[in-house]
C-alpha cells in the first residue's frame, strides 16, 4: 500500500503562491467589471498615491483605465504603438500608453467604450500640459475627466 505524506514547505510555497494569483487577478477582475484603473508601470511613474488618484477617477468615472508604461525606448513610434496595441485587450476599455523617454502619450479606446479616435486624441491634447511638466498622475486624470464629460463608460462586463 502506497502511502501519501505531505510536505509541509510544499504546500505552504504552493499556498502562498496560490494566494498571491488569486489576489492579483481578482484585484483585476474588480477593476475591469466595475470601472477603474489597472497599471502595468515599467517606468515606475506612478507613485501609491498618484496610483489611488487615478483609480478614483476611473472608477468616479465608470471608465475601465488601463495606464501601460515601459522604461523602453522603442526604435520608433510604430514600434512603440504596436506594442500599446498588443496589450490593450479590454473592449469596453480605455489603454493609456505613456512613454517617458520621448513623452509620447497613445491612447486606445475599445470598441465598447463610447469613444471615437478623434475624442481620444482630443482627451490626450487636454493631458499635453501636465505630461510635458512631468506630471503624469494630472495628465491621465485630466483624460479621464474630459472622457467622462462626453459621455464615455465602460459597459458593465
Amino acid at each position: 500500500m502506497t502511502r501519501l505524506q505531505a510536505r509541509p514547505r510544499r504546500i505552504t510555497a504552493l499556498g502562498v503562491l496560490v494566494g498571491l494569483a488569486m489576489t492579483v487577478l481578482g484585484s483585476y477582475a474588480v477593476a475591469h467589471a466595475a470601472g477603474g484603473a489597472t497599471f502595468a508601470d515599467g517606468a515606475h511613474l506612478f507613485a501609491s498615491r498618484g496610483r489611488a488618484d487615478i483609480q478614483r477617477a476611473a472608477r468616479d468615472a465608470n471608465m475601465r483605465v488601463l495606464v501601460l508604461t515601459t522604461a523602453h525606448d522603442f526604435s520608433s513610434r510604430v514600434a512603440w504603438h504596436r506594442y500599446v496595441r498588443s496589450q490593450s485587450t479590454d473592449r469596453g476599455g480605455i489603454t493609456v500608453g505613456l512613454l517617458p523617454a520621448r513623452r509620447d502619450v497613445y491612447v486606445l479606446v475599445g470598441p465598447d467604450a463610447g469613444l471615437s479616435p478623434a475624442q481620444a486624441s482630443h482627451g490626450i491634447a487636454r493631458g499635453r500640459p501636465s505630461f510635458g511638466t512631468g506630471h503624469f498622475t494630472a495628465g491621465v486624470i485630466r483624460m479621464i475627466q474630459y472622457y467622462q464629460s462626453i459621455g464615455a463608460a465602460s459597459p458593465r462586463g
